[in-house]
């Protein structure tokens, strides 16, 4: 993986003897250590240079724990929750939603993890007889910078004794050495977002080539963390069916599906106003140019019938080298899409929530996860 490097440390005045602090500074030397005052954090995040290479080290003082965002009705969602402590990625993917949802370009982590750690075990005990799927990478890549940042190895110790919630690391990283010896009973996945060799190298260039994520794999497979891979955004271009095809056989060489917790499909998708931000940072990009539509969720995507036939190309792979024991969902599609590549489709949001449950309660019977019932799944309780 290239290495981004980080010019200013901006910190929390208080914060500023914290270890996370040193680990910076010893990474990079030649960064400079700035400590601010609350007043001063709001005109910092305004004027800070419009690159990645800053990073502010915090706390939070809102909700950092939250159901994921999703999108409408139209498109089912998992039911996933995040925990938003990382904001933004220096990875810079051409069509990462990241660069233009987010209002500042500098990387936030925020640090006061008992008061993170609190809000999860608050909405852990208000339903406990319901499994709950918790993972850090929606904001930002979950481990580029976590050897620094020490947060992963934070969270997996607050989920080793929880029955009723496993806990998701998802990366485009190789950065899994600093995880090795960390115990995490069996309640960790860490997951992988895969492209084709071609799609990295030209949409993903700053991110881990394909060899080294599957080196990170074996590692983590090695030590017994389950795996979960998100092949998200899956983009169209010339030689597509080659390459994916490629991609699968050997990702299966490295993962066994006995190990694997889930696979998720998505195609590309982003905001139609973006179109124009996307080309004017990445000029050489060739997303943009494919036929595109605007969704019932108002996002730009592929027609329905070159989607279907991506999908239906990538899950005859997955099966054929996988095996057919694999839980594998999309990411905000719709019924339709489901029915035609999978034969099925959840009747709601809260149906997918209860059918990942009874998929890992019947694979991983010594996580001791509560037995799913479906009443427990009817509602979903955001507060």
């Amino acid at each position: 993986m290239i290495n981004p490097k980080i010019e200013n440390i901006f910190v929390d005045e208080d914060l500023k003897s914290k270890e996370i602090c040193k680990n910076y500074q010893t990474k990079f030397p030649k960064a400079k250590l700035i400590p601010i005052t609350s007043e001063e954090k709001d005109e910092v995040l305004k004027k800070v240079s419009k690159t990645k290479n800053n990073i502010l080290i915090t706390e939070a003082k809102g909700d950092i724990f939250k159901p994921c965002p999703g999108t409408d009705e139209s498109h089912i969602c998992c039911q996933y929750w995040v925990i938003n402590q990382v904001w933004n990625c220096p990875l810079n993917c051409t069509y990462c939603i990241l660069q233009y949802y987010l209002k500042s370009p500098m990387i936030i982590t925020y640090i006061n993890y008992e008061k993170i750690k609190a809000e999860i075990t608050k909405k852990l005990n208000s339903e406990p007889d319901r499994f709950f799927r918790i993972g850090t990478g929606e904001l930002g890549d979950s481990l580029v910078y976590d050897n620094l940042n020490k947060s992963a190895e934070e969270f997996i110790e607050y989920f080793v004794n929880k029955n009723n919630a496993i806990f998701e690391l998802k990366t485009k990283s190789d950065n899994v050495d600093h995880l090795l010896k960390k115990e995490h009973n069996g309640k960790v996945v860490i997951s992988w977002s895969l492209n084709p060799s071609e799609v990295i190298m030209n949409e993903e260039p700053l991110s881990a080539k394909l060899n080294e994520r599957l080196a990170g794999v074996k590692k983590v497979q090695d030590v017994g963390y389950k795996l979960g891979f998100h092949f998200d955004p899956i983009i169209f271009y010339d030689n597509w069916k080659e390459g994916y095809s490629t991609l699968i056989k050997k990702l299966f060489k490295v993962a066994k599906p006995e190990n694997i917790a889930w696979i998720s499909m998505g195609s590309l998708r982003f905001p139609p106003e973006t179109k124009d931000k996307i080309t004017d940072k990445f000029p050489k990009t060739k997303i943009v140019y494919s036929e595109m539509f605007r969704g019932k969720d108002n996002k730009s995507r592929y027609f329905k019938p070159l989607r279907t036939e991506m999908y239906q190309h990538i899950y005859y792979e997955l099966c054929k080298y996988g095996g057919e024991n694999l839980f594998v969902y999309f990411c905000m599609e719709d019924k339709d899409v489901w029915q035609q590549v999978m034969g099925f489709a959840p009747q709601n949001n809260m149906h997918l929530d209860f059918l990942f449950a009874e998929y890992l309660y019947n694979k991983f019977p010594k996580m001791n996860i509560p037995k799913p019932i479906f009443k427990n799944y009817q509602e979903f309780i955001t507060e």
